[in-house]
């Protein structure tokens, strides 16, 4: 098996995240990875994170809302792909 076959969902969207441009702090040329440290554990589809400040958590929504849901707690932070949105139609009864 070669490596990019062994990549979980997980390693997919730390692979989208982690040098994306994030507005930290006013400092230039800040990416993603310079501020978190990414865990390793739990399911296969989300990415775990510990933020170095949590004053990032606002900026780190910002950039990823659109595509990501980011879910925090106090140990922690996920990031996972946004789930469809479905079209529902009333059911006739």
């Amino acid at each position: 098996m070669n490596e990019e076959s062994e990549k979980t969902q997980s390693d997919e969207i730390w692979d989208e995240i982690k040098n994306l441009p994030l507005d930290a702090y006013a400092l230039p040329n800040q990416k993603v990875h310079n501020h978190v440290t990414r865990l390793i554990g739990g399911p296969n589809t989300e990415v775990y994170l510990r933020l170095k400040s949590s004053g990032i958590i606002i900026s780190l929504e910002a950039i990823l809302s659109a595509k990501y849901d980011v879910l925090q707690n106090d140990e922690y932070t996920v990031v996972r792909r946004k789930l469809p949105v479905h079209q529902f139609v009333e059911a006739d009864d």
